[in-house]
């Protein structure tokens, strides 16, 4: 699948970007754990590319018409989904560093009563 991602961001089309926020929601669906570290850094990295274009082209719009307020809701459903993708990936990197700091800390603490 991230070779899938990689092909798909490599051009910067409206409907390649439609189709890489398609794979964001469907990565919602599968448990973070599952993705390799790689996999998950390269993620995030197009994650926030995406989101980044996503806000310009919110932002450079100066006047909305009714007309575009369909577009602007799955703009913002589409950001949902990265920021939500985004924030399982960093809370399960945490979690990683946090339970290896804790590992290391029980090592060191039982070496030193050994003494």
């Amino acid at each position: 699948m991230l070779s899938y991602l990689t092909e798909v961001t490599s051009t910067t089309t409206a409907q390649t970007q439609e189709s890489e926020l398609v794979v964001y929601h469907l990565l919602l669906y599968v448990p973070t754990e599952y993705l390799t570290k790689n996999a998950r850094t390269c993620l995030v990295k197009k994650a926030h590319e995406a989101d980044f274009q996503l806000v310009k082209g919110l932002v450079e719009r100066e006047k909305w018409t009714e007309h575009d307020l369909d577009h602007q809701k799955s703009t913002l459903r589409n950001l949902v989904t990265l920021r939500v993708f985004l924030r399982r990936v960093i809370g399960l990197v945490s979690f990683e560093r946090i339970s290896v700091s804790m590992n290391h800390v029980k090592a060191s603490f039982l070496s030193s009563d050994r003494q």
